[in-house]
């Protein structure tokens, strides 16, 4: 798998919504993962101007594409969200641009990278440095290249990215990363119970269907189902996708938002997520169900303990 890093950006319909679904459509993509996205950055339109601001963000990804075959991938992935190309440096509902692709300089008929605009275009600049500081293009870091730019079009962070709803991923994890097996979950250690409870009094807990039949209704805390299968009462609220989740996150304030499971909801979340507390227990059992690899989280703390003759270790890792 490769690092590559790509640029996203709207000017036409709903702004918020087009990036989120690139976002969404980007991470679903086959050999393709999306580990860390930016802001959202309203910008002033670059190359013609009388037309609509403009919505950018940056992401990293890990693929295993090619550069020629990630581009057609992103380039149907436009065509999906209905981008029509009418002029150049016009108008669009979705672009999505390769800026780098590590270890590659490639000038085709087709694809040039790093991208050729990259270096002038504050709305690039600005957000990857936000996610990757350290990088470097071409053996210059993007903190020189955001100096050096003589870009003077305004750049301004704006609400909607999917990173500032800050969740955090809360997990107990084996030596193998275990976390279930045949729907149950694999370990019960009352000490780990009361960790959970205490991080995620009155907050908001998103858990797949199978976790909430595991867990039941939790006081104190709102809960929210994601399933296409399954209605419930008025006490807990459902979600079909991560795009309704987003939406529905829209209409909260302050509380904190916790991601609680299963396998496939920690893998469709876990490229929005910014903070991971994992209870790792140094021991294992049959699983079925697996924690993700925490890709650009760094660990910020670690506690060992002990029950029952079972050590476990309450981590916290933060995206680096």
């Amino acid at each position: 798998m490769k690092e590559a890093y790509i640029s996203i950006g709207s000017n036409m319909g709903n702004k918020v919504e087009n990036l989120r679904k690139a976002l969404v459509l980007i991470d679903s993509a086959e050999n393709i993962q999306l580990t860390k996205i930016s802001s959202f950055y309203e910008t002033e339109p670059w190359g013609r101007q009388n037309q609509p601001h403009f919505l950018n963000a940056t992401a990293k990804i890990l693929t295993g594409l090619s550069p020629e075959n990630l581009l057609k991938t992103l380039l149907n992935i436009e065509n999906i969200m209905g981008r029509v190309r009418k002029e150049h440096w016009g108008e669009r509902i979705i672009d999505i641009d390769i800026i780098h692709y590590e270890g590659e300089n490639i000038k085709s008929e087709n694809l040039t990278l790093p991208h050729p605009y990259f270096s002038e275009r504050n709305f690039v600049l600005i957000p990857l440095f936000e996610i990757e500081p350290k990088l470097v293009i071409n053996d210059i870091s993007i903190k020189t290249y955001l100096k050096k730019s003589k870009d003077n079009l305004k750049v301004t962070k704006a609400k909607g990215s999917p990173k500032d709803f800050d969740m955090t991923l809360i997990a107990a994890v084996d030596k193998n990363r275990g976390i279930g097996f045949e729907n149950k979950i694999l370990y019960t250690i009352k000490s780990d119970l009361k960790y959970f409870r205490q991080n995620t009094l009155n907050s908001i807990i998103i858990m797949g269907k199978n976790t909430f039949h595991e867990t039941g209704v939790l006081d104190e805390r709102k809960i929210i189902v994601m399933t296409k299968t399954e209605n419930f009462d008025e006490n807990i609220y459902s979600v079909k996708s991560v795009l309704d989740l987003f939406n529905l996150l829209d209409n909260f304030n302050s509380e904190k938002i916790f991601i609680a499971g299963g396998e496939a909801v920690y893998d469709c979340l876990l490229p929005y997520a910014n903070t991971a507390l994992v209870t790792h227990i140094l021991s294992e059992k049959k699983a079925d169900k697996f924690f993700p690899v925490l890709y650009d989280f760094k660990l910020q703390e670690m506690r060992f303990s002990e029950e029952q003759g079972v050590k476990f270790a309450f981590s916290k890792y933060v995206k680096e």
